[in-house]
């Protein structure tokens, strides 16, 4: 069992429509914060949020600036009416959807790219890449028929991740925390005894069996083709760092 040793937080600096701009080859820029999620956003694209109604409370998680009638670059692209949704599994029947809003999908988010997410078809892929994740990225997942708030979603910015580090991610707005190690076990023995977060997570995907190869091996396994090579790049740079246990004192000796 690997010593507790939380050396990497999280960063509260970026947000995750900052990310999903990132992703899609923006930036974030202007001298006005964004309506929805308070990033830095330029007098150019109104939010299609209906007007305010007095006395009304706002609920600040969803509504960051209400009063600014701008929002970023991120949130303007998140919010679009028709794209095509690439999927985590390329390898699936259906690797990508054509004329979805992105609201109405969950999303795995790196500064390299941002992918759908299905319960059933993705749920592999997506638990091989959570027990090695890169050390920059967001996750925020919905059930069937909701509406993904990408602003509530936090981003996880790490410098080292190891099998014990507490990784952020939201799941219908509630947010939850899971780690590889967790996450690993609970894979290979059950629910039982494992933090909220990661449970969440194994009631939402379901069961997975584990290979016998390892981590760093089974991850080349049904990754993204050509259309997500960036994705690829990822495993080297974020290797989790698994601890060892110290070496046994053998009986008789002092430490």
């Amino acid at each position: 069992m690997m010593s507790v040793a939380k050396t990497a937080t999280t960063a509260g600096t970026l947000s995750a429509p900052e990310l999903y701009a990132l992703s899609q080859g923006f930036k974030c820029e202007g001298d006005l914060r964004c309506y929805w999620c308070a990033s830095p956003c330029p007098r150019m694209w109104p939010h299609t949020d209906p007007p305010r109604i007095l006395g009304r409370r706002v609920d600040s998680r969803l509504i960051r600036c209400p009063g600014n009638a701008y929002q970023c670059k991120g949130c303007w692209l998140f919010r679009r009416e028709r794209i095509t949704v690439r999927f985590l599994t390329n390898d699936s029947e259906q690797p990508f959807k054509d004329t979805q809003c992105p609201m109405n999908h969950s999303w795995f988010i790196t500064e390299k790219g941002a992918w759908g997410i299905r319960r059933k078809e993705d749920a592999a892929v997506l638990y091989e890449t959570l027990l090695d994740p890169p050390l920059l990225f967001s996750l925020s997942l919905v059930s069937d028929k909701q509406r993904n708030h990408l602003q509530i979603a936090p981003v996880n910015a790490m410098t080292e991740i190891k099998g014990d580090t507490p990784l952020a991610f939201v799941l219908d707005g509630a947010s939850f925390y899971y780690s590889p190690y967790e996450l690993e076990t609970i894979l290979t023995n059950g629910p039982s005894g494992t933090m909220p977060g990661t449970k969440a997570l194994f009631d939402f995907f379901g069961p997975y069996k584990l290979g016998e190869e390892g981590i760093t091996k089974r991850r080349k396994v049904g990754r993204p083709a050509t259309d997500h090579a960036a994705l690829k790049e990822i495993p080297a740079a974020s290797k989790i760092i698994r601890e060892e246990k110290p070496p046994e004192i053998p009986k008789g000796k002092k430490k």
